[in-house]
């Protein structure tokens, strides 16, 4: 549902001390009806495309409307894909019988809150939350295998996530963070929830990076009130069966005014990578607000490579050993997003740099060294320079010009530094949100 009146019904309806706080938010004014005039300034906020704001319906759901599975087999199918996700990480291992899946289960292991949060969805909300305090999430080979293959999906997809299931328990609220890099679709399987987005403009998303960097250094539970200071914000109440597409580095909140189970799919897209380049500076912030926020970070950074390869110059098939340029962007004189992303590049490589390993950097470096010598002519494509003797010297102007020098001139020639560009409120992209939008299984 589009309108405030029923955001603020479900909210009265809702026991949590959080529904207060959302209540108000959306009393201050500043909180507008997800359905809007195209040509409002808060669409415009969101950006001058339909694709840029968030977009709630039964049309845009991952599933077949007779497809979407009942409560006692989204309880069968949680728990069989839990176990194998508990597995395939080495975690602690679920022991249940598929044909009685609750019952063994709550059986087998009374103690775990995740299996009991799963094991009662179909029960009254206050049953269903006892004691739990935290959502989960694990991907889902079985939601996978019922989503429509004909799905909409947008141009130049560079990666789709596998389907994720998440379980919110009732008065669950996500705390205000940005959604991944990736377009989200998020259809709700069970249970009722309020949303709260934000367009990622400029403005937002320094107060996010502020917030993030807030919250790594306090060492006590304080945590700034930042909400009341973003713009453009909108409100839903998502039903069963209703689905929510939002695009990438959306800050946002939600409160599940009952126990909820979301199946959510990512897709990562060539313009969003550039976006993603712009964003660095805020996922760094982000990675130090995370437990194990340096393997994430890590991870990330690996895929972000990946995708950069694959973009500038293919990839190996490693079943037939030849090279695979499905995902090779193709060079267009004045448009598209090989054009964007070469026009861009030198006003993100600051940021690249400060976000990579000293490895890293050495990959990026040969990455684009690669692409650079391949493409036809004696010109750089990032700037136009004329290089008479390509496999000698590109590789070399690429780090003098196209990537940032050593701190304090150390191996200025050799371009090996590295420069923090980083600003705090500088202005992209999970997404978290979610990180694993982005190729990191």
């Amino acid at each position: 549902m589009s309108s405030l009146a029923a955001v603020r019904t479900a909210l009265k309806s809702s026991d949590s001390e959080h529904a207060t706080y959302l209540t108000s938010l959306i009393d201050s004014g500043k909180i507008a009806p997800s359905k809007t005039n195209p040509g409002s300034k808060t669409r415009q906020l969101f950006g001058p495309l339909d694709a840029d704001f968030p977009r709630l319906g039964k049309r845009i759901s991952l599933f077949d409307a007779d497809r979407i599975p009942t409560k006692q087999e989204l309880q069968e199918l949680c728990l069989r894909d839990l176990k194998a996700t508990r597995e395939h990480f080495n975690d602690r291992l679920v022991n249940f019988a598929p044909s009685r899946a609750a019952e063994d289960a709550t059986a087998t292991d009374e103690g775990d809150p995740t299996l009991n949060l799963i094991t009662n969805i179909n029960k009254d909300r206050e049953s269903s939350s006892q004691g739990i305090s935290q959502a989960i999430a694990f991907q889902s080979e079985s939601l996978q295998n019922i989503c429509i293959e004909g799905a909409e999906k947008p141009d130049n997809v560079l990666h789709t996530s596998m389907t994720a299931c998440i379980v919110l328990p009732h008065n669950n609220l996500l705390p205000l963070q940005h959604s991944n890099e990736g377009i989200t679709t998020t259809t709700l399987l069970s249970g009722s929830i309020v949303w709260i987005i934000w367009p990622p403009t400029h403005h937002n998303l320094s107060i996010l990076q502020t917030f993030y960097e807030s919250l790594a250094e306090d060492t006590d539970d304080s945590v700034p009130d930042v909400s009341r200071d973003l713009e453009g914000g909108i409100a839903f109440l998502q039903n069963e069966g209703e689905s929510l597409r939002f695009p990438p580095f959306c800050p946002m909140m939600n409160l599940a005014i009952k126990t909820s189970v979301l199946a959510t799919s990512s897709t990562v897209t060539a313009t969003a990578y550039i976006a993603i380049l712009r964003r660095l500076p805020l996922l760094k912030s982000w990675f130090k607000t995370e437990v194990n926020g340096d393997q994430k970070q890590s991870e990330f950074n690996s895929a972000m490579l990946k995708t950069l390869d694959k973009m500038l110059n293919g990839e190996i098939d490693p079943a037939t050993k030849e090279l695979n340029v499905s995902h090779k962007l193709p060079l267009t004189p004045n448009d598209g997003p090989l054009h964007a992303l070469l026009s861009s590049w030198d006003d993100a490589k600051g940021d690249v740099a400060a976000i990579l390993s000293t490895a890293d950097k050495k990959v990026v470096k040969d990455i684009w060294a690669s692409f650079l010598i391949r493409e036809k002519g004696r010109e750089c494509k990032i700037c136009g320079k004329v290089i008479r003797n390509k496999m000698k010297l590109m590789r070399q102007h690429f780090v003098d010009v196209h990537w940032p020098m050593e701190e304090k001139g150390k191996g200025k020639n050799k371009g090996e530094g590295r420069v923090d560009s980083m600003e705090v409120g500088g202005d992209e992209l999970s997404g978290h949100g979610d990180e694993d939008a982005m190729e990191i299984e």
